[in-house]
C-alpha cells in the first residue's frame, strides 16, 4: 500500500478510495490490527451478528376462503345489477 502510494498516487486513490475516505493511512494498519487482535484475545468467544430476517416475496395472491369468495361474488352481482337497473331507469 505504501509502495503504490509512492509509485502511482492516482492508482492508489482508485484502489484504496474507501480507506482514504475513512482516513486510514498505510502506517495505521499495524495499530489497527494490534487493537483487533488484543480485542480477540480479551474475549475470544464468537459474538452473534444481528441480522434481520429477509422479507419473503410473494408474487401470487393469498387464496380466499370459500365464504369470502362467495361474499365477494355476491357483492359484484349486486353492484352489476344496480348498474343495469340504473341504466334502465334513464
Amino acid at each position: 500500500m505504501t509502495a503504490l502510494k509512492e509509485e502511482n498516487p492516482d492508482l492508489y486513490a482508485k484502489q484504496f478510495s474507501r480507506f482514504v475516505k475513512a482516513g486510514i493511512e498505510p502506517t495505521s494498519f499495524e495499530a489497527l490490527y494490534k487493537a483487533a487482535h488484543a480485542a480477540i484475545r480479551a474475549d475470544p468467544s464468537l459474538s452473534p451478528k444481528k441480522t434481520d430476517a429477509p422479507k419473503p416475496k410473494r408474487w401470487n395472491k393469498v387464496k380466499l376462503a370459500r365464504s369470502s369468495r362467495k361474499n365477494r361474488v355476491q357483492q359484484r352481482k349486486t353492484a352489476f345489477l344496480k348498474t343495469i337497473q340504473a341504466g334502465d331507469a334513464e
